[in-house]
């Protein structure tokens, strides 16, 4: 079984390492894009489980047997009913993106579920025994929530991914599978998420900057405005964004943006001009203006890290210096010969934050949509 589960995880990751970590996170479901505690679970009654726990620092497996029919052993019992929910028997089902709730604890908290909720809410109106059940085949029941009462008292367990299976035959979990299970699982994520709206968003968020980009008279605040209104394109996994306005307010160094990713990261990012040089021509060194963008953003990392505590009371619990970063957004690559272009490179690898380019900005996300089998260009996404 941990044979068969590190095997589906090397067969994933091998699908997706053309895609970075940024659009990991915004293409895939948190069990596969972030390491997790996995906890195997085998019945000697029938079949067996593989539960995709919670985030770890690294991929984690542990394989434990139990006398009981693998639902009894990994799902909540709610009644002597006899009746499940779901009473699955098919193969390679999923599940996902919903809550299930008994009708106890429905009614306890109807006017917090009704206003908090995004998911689809299940209320369970019949007396069920279990949520779920499984005669054959498996199901994997992915970002699913139970709410139910146990003994008078409230019980909340949201799932990241369970994967359970009707048989425990070797033949069923052999690492040949699990390729083929990883495989067809990438597929069938990247094929949902090319009709998906973020996805859809982007290919024409793409098309619009690539049009500023092309105009001729282009200026630092006409980018900064858009770049505020499409904030996808600085960092994909945003989840948070403060303008100079935020920050003047927080009383913290007044950088362009910062974004908060949903690993809990802040990029601190400074904006300087498309016509900006890179490089002085004469000497093949960094421009007057890149030095003055590394300047501003080094005085900003140093503040921030020098003072993450009390920024930290004021500003957002998650802030912490391990978790800070910066990058400058610079000029046009493609304004430079090949000579200043490895000069370039060669400069900002030796720097502890990021430099790119407002050409790179488009090329970066334009490779993430071509890495997924996006057709970005004249006929449109495919």
């Amino acid at each position: 079984m941990e044979r068969f589960v590190r095997e589906y995880i090397s067969a994933f990751e091998t699908q997706s390492e053309m895609v970075s970590r940024s659009y990991k996170i915004l293409l895939f479901p948190a069990y596969l894009h972030t390491p997790h505690k996995i906890k195997c679970t085998i019945s000697s009654t029938f079949g067996a489980a593989i539960h995709f726990d919670e985030a770890w620092d690294k991929w984690a497996v542990q394989v434990s047997f139990d006398p009981r029919r693998i639902v009894d052993a990994v799902l909540p019992k709610l009644s002597d009913s006899g009746v499940p929910l779901w009473l699955i028997g098919g193969r390679d089902i999923t599940i996902g993106n919903m809550n299930l709730i008994t009708r106890e604890f429905f009614d306890r908290y109807e006017k917090i579920i009704t206003v908090l909720s995004r998911a689809t809410n299940f209320r369970l109106d019949a007396n069920f025994s279990k949520f779920f059940d499984i005669t054959a085949g498996d199901v994997r029941l992915v970002d699913v929530s139970l709410a139910y009462l146990e003994q008078g008292k409230d019980v909340l367990n949201r799932i990241p991914c369970l994967w359970l299976f009707a048989s425990t035959s070797s033949l069923d979990f052999t690492q040949e599978k699990a390729k083929a299970l990883a495989t067809q699982h990438y597929r069938s994520i990247v094929e949902a998420a090319s009709q998906a709206a973020p996805i859809q968003a982007l290919v024409g968020t793409l098309e619009a900057y690539q049009k500023l980009l092309e105009k001729q008279d282009l200026v630092e605040q006409n980018m900064q405005t858009f770049l505020e209104n499409n904030a996808i394109l600085m960092e994909p996994s945003i989840t948070g964004k403060w303008t100079k306005g935020d920050l003047r307010r927080f009383r913290l160094p007044e950088a362009d943006f910062i974004l908060k990713t949903s690993d809990n990261r802040f990029l601190i990012i400074e904006l300087e001009s498309p016509a900006d040089r890179l490089i002085n021509p004469s000497t093949l060194g960094p421009s007057a203006d890149l030095r003055a963008a590394e300047t501003q953003i080094t005085n900003y990392l140093s503040d921030i890290q020098n003072n993450t505590l009390s920024y930290r009371d004021s500003f957002d619990r998650d802030l912490s210096v391990e978790k800070v970063s910066g990058q400058i957004i610079i000029g046009r690559s493609s304004k430079l010969s090949e000579t200043q272009k490895k000069a370039f490179d060669k400069h900002v690898s030796t720097l502890k934050y990021s430099v790119i380019t407002y050409d790179e900005l488009f090329q970066r996300s334009r490779t993430f949509l071509d890495n997924i089998g996006i057709r970005y260009g004249g006929f449109g996404p495919r």
